[in-house]
């Protein structure tokens, strides 16, 4: 389980970044060239940025930082209260 969290954080560390910034920006130029502030389209362009900052806003601190300190783990010998800390992660 340890080495495929460690495959999947080296494999998305480099790429995360790219692609949230990407798709942040891309939400608001939809937003912004939108058809109108009282259409449906436009505010569902509207509120796709509004969840996803709030899905950054509690993805940052609670995931990535256990993301961050699982990687730091040995995987021969990762420690004793492992579980607990996977489980906080799920």
């Amino acid at each position: 389980m340890l080495n495929s969290i460690k495959a999947t954080n080296r494999t998305f560390d480099s790429s995360m970044p790219i692609v949230v910034v990407g798709a942040l920006l891309g939400g608001i130029v939809l937003a912004i060239f939108s058809q109108g502030i009282h259409s449906l389209s436009s505010e569902l362009a509207i509120a796709g940025p509004v969840c996803y900052v709030g899905v950054l806003a509690v993805g940052l601190p609670t995931n990535v930082r256990i993301n961050k300190q699982i990687a730091r783990w040995s995987v021969q010998r990762p420690p004793d209260d492992w579980s607990l800390i996977r489980a906080r992660w799920v």
